[in-house]
């Protein structure tokens, strides 16, 4: 994420969470996880212990996510304060389950903040996903770009008194075909 958007993007969510003394936030494509601790800055600045901001981090690609850890590591946030995965977040939501029982576990992650910039116009496989719930009041994403699919898995994560922020391509407005509906 360019440092100039990550810092509008932080400062934005850190005016909308300031009176709240603990605080979850999220990345579903984290990257090196930059946002994440861009948006951690901003948001400590209002709290009287920073320790209280839990970050979670999901990222697509094994590298990357070791990044993503290492980064929030080495600027102070303490290792029980972030829970990161190492998956796919389109095919992978994250649910909170017992591996012994998944469907009697499971618990959506709600949080504060999401805060994503997610890869542009990317593939996806939207076969079967109708009544995954992160889809199903809005419709799915065309095959053809994942842009609105992201759009509407960071939303579905969010509290109700929550905030979002999301990196999408300017041509997301200009759509025509299946997109454009």
């Amino acid at each position: 994420t360019p440092h100039e958007v990550s810092l509008l993007m932080s400062e934005i969510v850190a005016d909308h969470l300031k009176h709240k003394e603990e605080i979850k936030i999220y990345d579903p494509t984290s990257g090196s996880g930059s946002l994440l601790i861009n948006i951690g800055h901003s948001i400590s600045k209002h709290m009287a212990n920073k320790n209280n901001i839990k970050y979670y981090a999901q990222e697509l690609k094994e590298n990357t996510y070791n990044l993503t850890r290492m980064n929030l590591v080495m600027r102070g946030i303490l290792p029980d304060n972030i829970v990161a995965r190492n998956a796919d977040t389109l095919e992978n939501d994250w649910p909170y389950f017992d591996e012994s029982d998944p469907q009697g576990t499971y618990d959506p992650l709600y949080v504060d903040a999401v805060v994503s910039n997610p890869p542009y116009s990317q593939k996806w496989e939207s076969d079967h996903k109708e009544s995954d719930p992160r889809y199903a009041e809005f419709g799915l994403a065309p095959k053809s770009k994942a842009d609105y699919a992201f759009l509407l898995h960071d939303l579905f994560h969010v509290k109700p008194d929550g905030i979002m922020t999301i990196v999408l391509p300017h041509g997301v407005l200009f759509r025509g075909g299946e997109e454009g509906e």
